[in-house]
């Protein structure tokens, strides 16, 4: 193993995750890619007892980008700053990723598990999972590539077994191994 999180202190840990990703604006600690309804703010983000826990709430933010009827939490292993000439928190080309969660549902929630290019010269990214919070029942796995994050392959897992993610904690995990647009990976309930 070369890369993990506990989430055993007391808050979350600035050595490993930054609290936004630059695809869009920072400010003022929060971060916003004008394409969400969301706001999101370290303060969204909470350690206790070895869980993370991510929170959106129904809170206006107001600012020079718009009005967002929303906040939420984010992490990333990504850097903390939007030049690319510091270095990321950590990356890696191949490997095992996994993460144990709960998935929230609700209309509105989107719990997600992505992995994108550290050096952010392209829109790829793979989606190891995507959850609508009204859909629990559904995990969407995207590989997008190209110049558009609207080119890509997706793929649905459905089954009676994924339901109970938002009762649980489970395990969803994505071994590295890319052969053109074929993807190999698991779900372990």
């Amino acid at each position: 193993m070369i890369f993990e999180d506990a989430f055993s202190a007391a808050s979350v840990d600035a050595a490993k995750w930054a609290p936004t990703i630059y695809w869009g604006i920072a400010n003022n600690g929060g971060f916003e890619n004008l394409s969400n309804s969301e706001w999101y703010f370290p303060a969204n983000r909470t350690v206790a007892n070895g869980v993370l826990t991510i929170q959106a709430r129904k809170q206006t933010t107001v600012n020079s980008y718009g009005t967002f009827p929303y906040s939420s939490g984010f992490i990333t292993s990504d850097r903390d700053t939007d030049t690319t000439a510091t270095p990321a928190k950590f990356d890696f080309l191949y490997g095992y990723v996994e993460i144990r969660a709960k998935i929230p549902a609700g209309k509105g929630l989107w719990p997600a598990f992505w992995l994108l290019p550290s050096d952010h010269s392209t829109s790829e990214e793979i989606d190891i999972m995507e959850i609508l919070g009204d859909r629990p029942d559904i995990s969407y796995m995207t590989y997008h590539w190209g110049s558009s994050q609207s080119t890509g392959q997706s793929w649905a897992i459905t089954g009676t077994d994924f339901p109970k993610a938002t009762t649980r904690m489970r395990s969803i995990g994505v071994p590295m191994r890319l052969f053109g647009a074929l993807m190999a990976w698991s779900v372990s309930v």
